[in-house]
């Protein structure tokens, strides 16, 4: 009866961060859709009844989202798919949300120039023979956009002089 419990027993191999993460996301979630039921309601009148004999199609209510609450949402979910580094199983899950909502990673090139614009250089190393300066060396993490918003540069290291 408790097969699929001990299905999931992998979980219980997860650092408290992560499941602390996860809990401040499932509470942030909730506190997201209480708000957006809320001014969902209060958002628009109901629209008025046709008149009588004039049928029309199904009216679809409108949902107000706050963007500034789904940024934070967003951005907390890419933080649970980083710490999930060295569980795969969460991190794919987060992963696919995160595309779901429009959200996409984005990696750099080794070798191309570094873009201060995008990117966010969080380490340096000399530049070797053969290779230029200020461009990228490695990605340490990718960025993340969707939407036309950035949610994280991509961090990456710099050969520097």
């Amino acid at each position: 009866m408790l097969d699929w419990l001990n299905s999931l027993a992998w979980l219980r191999e997860a650092p408290w961060q992560l499941w602390a993460a996860v809990a401040c996301l499932v509470v942030l979630a909730a506190a997201i859709g209480f708000v957006a039921g809320r001014r969902g309601r209060r958002s628009a009148p109901p629209p008025p009844a046709p008149p009588p004999g004039l049928s029309t199609g199904a009216v679809q209510p409108s949902v107000v989202v706050d963007r500034g609450v789904e940024r934070l949402l967003i951005r907390g979910l890419v933080s649970v798919h980083d710490l999930a580094a060295e569980h795969p199983g969460i991190r794919v899950k987060a992963e696919q949300v995160l595309r779901q909502a429009g959200v996409s990673p984005v990696y750099a090139v080794t070798g191309e120039p570094f873009d201060p614009v995008t990117q966010e250089a969080v380490a340096r190393e000399p530049v070797p023979s053969g290779r230029v300066p200020n461009t990228v060396a490695w990605v340490v993490r990718p960025g993340w956009r969707g939407g036309g918003v950035d949610y994280r540069p991509t961090e990456v290291t710099v050969w520097t002089r």
